[in-house]
């Protein structure tokens, strides 16, 4: 008795498990060897579509027979092997070579000319049907691309809502993808800090289990997340909630384009108070830290800057002192809160002068969408041409969208409130313990340390500077102009004026009230959109 395989095959994993058709085909080729009196030797069982080369079974299969481990097989009907037309090749040539193939629900003799024929017609039929059946899924795909649909698997941070539907903001893993990029693009991390820390407060990947480096990395560089489809180089506007902003996601291409010279290298690295934060006044670099004898310094490295050297206890002094006679107290908050959030109402139209402008803005985008589509339809442009200005007009509507959002997210009420728990913590922040809460408030309400030699010259961003004058720091606080800033020798001591002056409440409640309108303005620019240099105007 001849000696045969057997192979049978489904489309899909799914198919296989819910379906039947592995069973009937296993029953097909059962009866039909015993009919024939064909012995089969081993069943060669796959779950994959024959639509493209590679199928692993089907591969060991053919090896096997050319190794003459069978006389020859048998399969349930032509298009079970023949949906690609360079496997059936390979396949006839084995039958060319004295192997039997037999097809147990078709009656077709490969022995004889027509029986061949037959056969082969069926297999180029069978591939173009598969062609075709490519051609249509692709031009479904890309319906759903236009409309903002992404077809395939949600990526980490999203949930799947079935065929068709919007892919939306995963509650546990979204906020984890959020604060992936936030942690990312502050500084304190490197890749593989950041890999750890994340991984141990749950962040998962689409198989749920924890990342590699390598994955965090492409994370980190997926436009998905601020609403942009990429799919083999063309752009789609997406129709899911985006989970950062364009910003967000420029701010961590930028930090991943530098990060070989970041400081966040090392693993494991200490965490200082005023890493990045302090300026060499001589050369402009920023100092770096380094813990020498249990003290830790920040000295600067550039050869011809060597006597620049600070230690951070002396930087603390400098900068807590001058805020430590803010009379700030609760009291007084809920009074500061109140004058700046009576200034809100003529932020207002100015507010709507902002939206009607990037409302106009969008407008002019579609017209620019439009006009790159009609030149490329009229083939004036090429497809590259098109698809890297369109990459770059969704881009800027979506840094448009971001920046209503923004609008939205930090309302002046809101602005305030942030101001005023932050001038809160600056009143306390000598009780800081935490050296990254420490520098991120620091960071915050400063505009630039700069350190020349052992002088130590704190520049405080516009609204922080506008509270230590009006509390009177300085003796002569109400008869300068501009901002304020002090310098004095950090090593010394020598970082107080010789006769600070406090104010009672009652006049600082007052300088609060005449000076409310452009403190509230200076908030809306720190808390709207970050520290800028103080001006001397």
């Amino acid at each position: 008795m001849k000696t045969y395989f057997a192979y049978i095959r489904v489309s899909t994993t799914k198919q296989g498990e819910k379906g039947s058709s592995l069973g009937e085909q296993r029953d097909a080729i059962t009866r039909y060897a015993a009919k024939h009196g064909l012995s089969i030797v081993e069943w060669f069982e796959e779950r994959e579509t024959a639509a493209k080369r590679g199928r692993t079974i089907f591969r060991r299969m053919l090896t096997a027979l050319k190794q003459g481990r069978a006389e020859g097989l048998i399969m349930h009907k032509v298009d079970r092997g023949a949906r690609n037309l360079a496997d059936w090749a390979e396949l006839a040539s084995l039958m060319d070579a004295g192997i039997a193939v037999h097809f147990a629900h078709e009656a077709i003799d490969l022995a004889s000319r027509g029986g061949r024929l037959s056969a082969d017609i069926q297999a180029v039929v069978a591939a173009d049907f598969i062609r075709n059946l490519r051609d249509e899924v692709k031009k479904g795909q890309q319906g759903r691309l236009k409309q903002g649909h992404y077809p395939w698997g949600a990526p980490p941070g999203y949930q799947n809502n079935g065929k068709g539907a919007i892919k939306t903001i995963d509650p546990v893993q979204g906020p984890l993808v959020r604060e992936t990029f936030e942690l990312y693009t502050g500084g304190a991390f490197g890749l593989h800090a950041l890999r750890e820390h994340m991984n141990a407060k749950g962040l998962r990947n689409i198989h749920g289990r924890p990342f590699h480096v390598s994955g965090l990395a492409k994370l980190l560089q997926c436009p998905f997340y601020y609403g942009l489809i990429v799919v083999k180089g063309q752009s789609y506007l997406g129709a899911h909630m985006p989970i950062i902003s364009k910003a967000l996601f420029d701010a961590a291409r930028a930090r991943a384009a530098g990060r070989l010279v970041s400081a966040t290298r090392k693993w494991g690295r200490a965490e200082y108070r005023f890493r990045q934060l302090l300026q060499c006044g001589r050369c402009g670099q920023n100092l770096r830290a380094e813990t020498q004898r249990g003290h830790v310094y920040y000295r600067c490295h550039t050869r011809e800057c060597g006597g620049t050297c600070v230690r951070e206890e002396a930087v603390t002094d400098a900068v807590v002192l001058p805020l430590s006679y803010l009379p700030m107290s609760p009291v007084l908050g809920t009074i500061l809160r109140a004058e700046l959030i009576g200034q809100e109402r003529d932020h207002v139209e100015r507010e709507e002068q902002s939206r009607r402008h990037l409302s106009l803005q969008l407008s002019q985008i579609t017209a620019r969408l439009n006009r790159i589509t009609d030149l490329f339809i009229d083939g004036s442009i090429d497809q590259a041409s098109y698809e890297s200005r369109k990459t770059a007009l969704h881009n800027e509507e979506l840094a448009i969208k971001g920046s209503f959002e923004r609008l939205d997210r930090d309302a002046p009420t809101r602005q305030v409130e942030n101001f005023v728990e932050h001038v809160l913590t600056l009143k306390n922040l000598a009780g800081l313990t935490d050296a990254r809460k420490f520098r991120d408030t620091v960071k915050k309400a400063k505009s630039n340390i700069i350190v020349t030699g052992k002088n130590v010259e704190i520049q405080w961003s516009n609204a922080v500077s506008m509270l230590v004058d009006l509390s009177g720091f300085l003796s002569c606080a109400h008869e300068r102009k501009g901002n304020r800033t002090w310098s004095g020798n950090a090593e010394s001591g020598d970082v107080l004026p010789p006769s600070p002056t406090r104010i009672s409440d009652a006049e600082f409640q007052k300088a609060l009230h005449l000076n409310a309108e452009a403190l509230f303005l200076s908030v809306c620019v720190q808390e709207g959109q970050g520290n800028i240099t103080p001006s001397n105007s």
